[in-house]
């Protein structure tokens, strides 16, 4: 018998006791572990579930007194179509570019997953998932909108294992391809053909098959028009993987990734049935929701019905839209849009939200949460920017003379008066009362540019702002939403708070999923916003904005126009309510005719609006609150407000008061920002075709059977289904001749087709 030394013994002992403590604990982690998997399936439906499966769920929408609003059903007529019926370049491109081991796996692919950690390490960002077709189908049917975490992955895995072990393979991409999320409202790969191609799904050519197979990545901005170039790179990435993979050859590949596509005027999808009952509102709540939810992605819809409970005043958003439309008709050529946003000066809330004049169907634009360049109606931020920096206050004196800022390698930066002139010595009330450009340079210049983008942005302009002192003449591009949220921050005496819609979200049952508090808080010296606010009411009484005037109650505002008038404002707010309108159009081609201004535009669709609102809401006519807006603040926002009030300094004015010339029309900016909008590309093509036939090592690719007719029931929850006996598999019929490849690609033959609903959802196999 061989002795080891007591060292050797004693190591030998430590190692069996560790292994005993770590197999111990490797046990126990993985019994907890698949408890804890199993305890997170107990909620998922029976797998009969997708044999019945339709897409569609309610989506309940409420006004701020709970009476419903509409109700939107994202599900759409004819969209739920059988395989036989999508393109084979279709299949192919989203096989090829979302799960290439599709016809190899049990529902997880251990290869893809290595192969995309590596491809990502390698890029240093995430460039590629390694979810398969099947997992996906799992998560976005029983998973979505659920939080990411470990569990859920792992019971995802499950489930994918289950589904593979009761249903085809092209029973499950029949599902897929039915179910995913293609931007711009089209769900699943008919609806998707139709709204980027106006097509049907069985006659999209093999270019337009990686274009739509490329936006399954990321539908909501891929999708989105001023997103094609990017879109049509994520196009030329597929083709290249469909060449790396023997779908096409290399010279097919050159040749497709050359021709450009034609696609679809934007309109509504069709099949659709559009909600009539305040499109903008509705459609801009839609996207609030998606974005609300947890971990929505771009591949989720809303789950089976919500109802979302939001803020909007019914009879508010009928007289905005009202206002608008009977506005836009009266402006002059040119000006065929508008927007309005009001929102309750107490809490932020929006009450009312139009985004055009037209039909919503027609465009689907909403002017009231795209940006527009805001001219005058910026200049605000920049007075109260030098107000709460102490450099000035109301009476302190300007000098309206010419200015000349030298450029460096080029010519001098020369702001201008609308009018042309120059009033020589005036007071800061004058400058901001008869919107005097080249004043508001001079204190730009005076107090520099940062201090006037931390009181934007504190106010409540969330976009872009460059330092140039072309911003202090609105050069900025911002939302009539966010104009609202910042003019209702003076409104408050210098209180913020995001303007919001959504209340709360609940299931159909009232499960609550969502809700939200509106977070105020100080951000302003009051005393420098009372200041400012009295300034702003000399607006509306004698300055640019006279037409936005109210006979029984005080309005303060600001008017805004941008360079040849293409974007015309009034902000403004009465004790209770800000309003937030802009006119204009789309194209940002001029106005034509004398004095087109946010004075005589906008600021009289503002009066309209308000003066219907107030025939229907008696609310009494108060004084504009001056300090903390009738709102509630903490006791420590009480003790910051009081100690920015006594170290306040504002310098007095070095003058007698000087009284106020005529005012004069609104002046617009010195500078535009032009927002360009996407040109389809028209061109004919006229390049000889590559050879036609598949290259030799194309994967294989079984050939389609015969599937019934699609149809479309509303999903009501199925009792359990024990899956059916077996059925003969049909026998593979040869692949048809393909036609030129301009038009179609051949696709080699890949496994039989088991038997579907004929709904889009499954039938379930056994064996």
């Amino acid at each position: 018998m061989i002795m080891f030394p007591p060292i050797v013994r004693k190591i030998g002992s430590a190692i069996r006791l560790i292994s005993l403590v770590g197999g111990t604990a490797l046990l126990l982690a993985t019994i907890i572990f698949g408890a804890l998997v199993v305890w997170d399936l107990r909620d998922v439906p029976d797998l009969a579930y997708l044999e019945h499966y339709h897409h569609g769920s309610p989506i309940e929408i409420y006004d701020r007194t709970d009476k419903l609003i509409t109700v939107v059903n994202p599900g759409v007529q004819n969209r739920i179509i059988p395989l036989k019926q999508v393109s084979n370049q279709i299949t192919q491109a989203v096989i090829a570019v979302e799960d290439r081991q599709f016809f190899q796996h049990s529902g997880v692919s251990f290869l893809g997953v290595s192969r995309a950690m590596l491809a990502n390490i390698k890029a240093g960002r995430m460039v590629e998932g390694g979810s398969t077709i099947t997992q996906q189908l799992v998560k976005n049917l029983f998973h979505e909108g659920e939080k990411r975490t470990l569990i859920r992955k792992l019971s995802e895995t499950a489930l994918a294992f289950m589904i593979e072990a009761r249903y085809s393979k092209w029973q499950i991409l029949q599902t897929y391809l039915n179910e995913i999320y293609f931007g711009n409202g089209a769900w699943g790969v008919e609806q998707a053909a139709n709204t980027y191609f106006n097509k049907h799904a069985s006659a999209i050519t093999l270019p337009e098959a990686a274009f739509i197979a490329g936006l399954i990545r990321s539908p909501s901005y891929l999708g989105n028009q001023k997103n094609r170039v990017e879109a049509m790179q994520r196009q030329r990435q597929v083709l290249g993987i469909m060449a790396e993979n023997g779908y096409i050859t290399s010279q097919q590949h050159d040749y497709y990734a050359a021709m450009p596509l034609r696609f679809a005027r934007k309109g509504t999808v069709q099949g659709t049935v559009p909600f009539e009952k305040f499109p903008y509102f509705v459609s801009y709540v839609l996207e609030l929701v998606k974005s609300l939810m947890p971990d929505e992605g771009d591949n989720t819809r809303i789950g089976r019905g919500v109802r979302v409970y939001t803020t909007l005043d019914q009879d508010a958003q009928k007289i905005a839209e009202s206002s608008i439309k009977k506005g836009i008709v009266r402006a002059p050529h040119g000006i065929d849009e508008g927007a309005i946003v009001a929102c309750s000066v107490s809490d932020g809330s929006v009450r009312a939200l139009v985004g055009g004049a037209g039909d919503y169907w027609k465009n689907q634009w909403n002017c009231a949460t795209n940006p527009h360049t805001a001219g005058s109606s910026f200049k605000p931020f920049v007075y109260l920017a030098a107000f709460t920096g102490g450099a000035l206050d109301a009476e302190s004196f300007l000098d309206d003379t010419r200015l000349e800022v030298p450029q460096i390698g080029g010519r001098p930066y020369v702001p201008k008066n609308y009018d042309g002139r120059f009033l020589g010595k005036i007071t800061v009330r004058q400058a901001l009362t008869q919107s005097r450009n080249v004043c508001a340079v001079k204190v730009a210049r005076q107090i520099g540019m940062q201090p006037i983008i931390v009181t934007a942005q504190e106010a409540g302009i969330r976009s872009p702002l460059d330092a140039n002192l072309s911003l202090a003449l609105g050069s900025a591009a911002v939302t009539p939403l966010e104009m609202a949220g910042a003019y209702g921050t003076l409104a408050r005496g210098g209180v913020a708070v995001t303007p919001w819609i959504v209340r709360k979200i609940t299931s159909l049952d009232g499960v609550p999923k969502h809700s939200y508090e509106p977070n105020l808080h100080r951000v302003f010296d009051p005393a420098c916003v009372l200041e400012l606010n009295s300034i702003l009411e000399d607006v509306v009484k004698k300055g640019t904005g006279v037409a936005a005037k109210l006979k029984d109650r005080t309005v303060a505002g600001k008017t805004g126009t941008s360079d040849n008038s293409t974007d015309l404002w009034f902000v403004g707010f009465t004790s209770d309510m800000v309003t937030a309108v802009w006119a204009g159009n789309r194209d940002h081609s001029q106005a034509i005719g004398k004095k087109v201004t946010g004075g005589t535009v906008a600021a009289v669709i503002f009066r309209d609006f308000n003066q219907g609102y107030y025939k229907v809401h008696k609310t009494p006519n108060l004084e504009l609150l001056a300090k903390t807006g009738g709102v509630k603040l903490k006791p420590e926002e009480e003790r910051l407000k009081d100690e920015q009030a006594a170290a306040k300094r504002i310098i007095p004015a070095t003058g007698p008061r000087r009284p106020i010339p005529s005012p004069e029309v609104d002046p617009p900016d010195t500078s535009e920002l032009t927002i360009q909008t996407p040109v389809e590309d028209t061109r004919t093509e006229t390049t000889t075709p590559p050879d036609t036939s598949a290259p030799p090592n194309a994967p294989a690719v079984p050939p389609l059977q015969n599937i019934p007719p699609a149809s479309a029931p509303v999903y009501t929850p199925p009792p359990s289904v024990t899956p059916s006996s077996p059925t003969p598999t049909p026998a593979p019929t040869p692949t048809p001749t393909p036609a030129p490849i301009p038009e179609n690609t051949e696709r080699a033959p890949i496994p039989s087709v088991q038997e579907t609903d004929g709904k889009g959802g499954l039938k379930a196999q056994t064996g």
